[in-house]
């Protein structure tokens, strides 16, 4: 349990989670804020088999989006533990970022989840948004949803969590695995098929309803 001495204070693992994000690393608009929080529940799925927070997170036309964190940051806002200032992003839009509020707050987080929350600030957090954008729309389980549909973490990546039980990196997995199955490549390769006409099919929609991209 993580034990930053101040108050106010968060309630539960949803609101500690965007407190921990606020406080913790670089939150340049509420874009960002949702990718960090779909990949903080796709690394502790990969590991513990479900996502940390209750967040419904749903597949939108620029990645992962739950209206739940608009609610959540409001509870946080009216309780003094973030504030909001407006920024100019990278893409020159105005956003209401947040931030800090106090020097410090409690959050309610085991070790376990800090470690998770820890290792996604390390491989995105100096990353820009939009790299983080293209990364959660390009892999499971995002590309396993349709269009407003909650994403199930469920349906990850079988390979990365058998290269995890195994202790090898998820390429030299799957290597392993398409030399133990000679059908295992041809089938791999239809799935890969099957899942650039299903983005064709996709993009074609949304160029007709005149969306963008």
């Amino acid at each position: 349990m993580a034990n930053l001495k101040s108050s106010p204070q968060p309630s539960g693992i949803d609101e500690s989670l965007i407190t921990f994000l606020c406080y913790r690393s670089t939150i340049r608009s509420d874009t960002r804020l949702a990718k960090l929080l779909y990949l903080v529940d796709l690394y502790y799925a990969e590991i513990y088999g479900k996502p940390l927070s209750g967040i419904q997170h749903k597949r939108f036309w620029y990645g992962p989006w739950s209206p739940d964190i608009p609610k959540l940051k409001e509870m946080l806002l009216a309780k003094g533990v973030i504030r909001e200032t407006k920024k100019t992003t990278l893409g020159g839009y105005q956003a209401k970022v947040p931030m800090p509020a106090r020097r410090s707050v409690n959050v309610f987080l085991t070790t376990q989840a800090i470690d998770i929350i820890e290792a996604v600030l390390s491989d995105w957090n100096d990353k820009p948004t939009n790299e983080i954008v293209k990364y959660v729309k390009t892999r499971p389980p995002f590309i396993m949803a349709s269009f407003d549909e909650s994403i199930d973490f469920t349906k990850g990546d079988p390979i990365i969590a058998l290269a995890s039980k195994r202790n090898l990196n998820p390429e030299d997995m799957a290597t392993e695995l398409i030399r133990s199955s000679p059908d295992l490549l041809k089938i791999s390769l239809q799935a890969i098929q099957e899942e650039k006409e299903h983005q064709f099919a996709s993009q074609t929609e949304i160029e007709k309803l005149g969306l963008p991209v």
